[in-house]
């Protein structure tokens, strides 16, 4: 399994979930919980990467767009078994100014 690349983050955002499923029951919906454990999502954005930061995200991305790897946490160092959180493509945006990428990740724990 390999390892979410190690790009100094520049914004992050992290938020507990725990998912639900609906179950119907007679003529109502309900919502119930999917598993008992809490999992966590992960946003984190990128400023200033360079081109070669760049290519690694993007071949990151490609490369385990659908499947599970390791990421580890920046701040605790601790280790969470993740997957890319409903992304279809990967946006970068270049800033001439700075002559750097820009970039926005959504991850969640499995």
């Amino acid at each position: 399994m390999e390892t979410y690349p190690n790009t100094v983050k520049t914004e992050w955002k992290e938020t507990p979930v725990r998912p639900l499923v609906s179950v119907k029951v007679g003529a109502y919906l309900k919502q119930r919980p999917n598993q008992t454990r809490w999992i966590k999502k992960f946003e984190t954005g990128y400023s200033n990467l360079t081109d070669s930061q760049k290519e690694e995200l993007e071949l990151f991305f490609q490369n385990n767009q659908t499947l599970s790897f390791n990421f580890i946490h920046p701040r605790t160092g601790i280790t969470h078994k993740c997957q890319f959180d409903e992304m279809e493509e990967l946006d970068f945006t270049f800033k001439p100014a700075m002559n750097s990428w820009t970039a926005k990740v959504k991850i969640v724990e499995v």
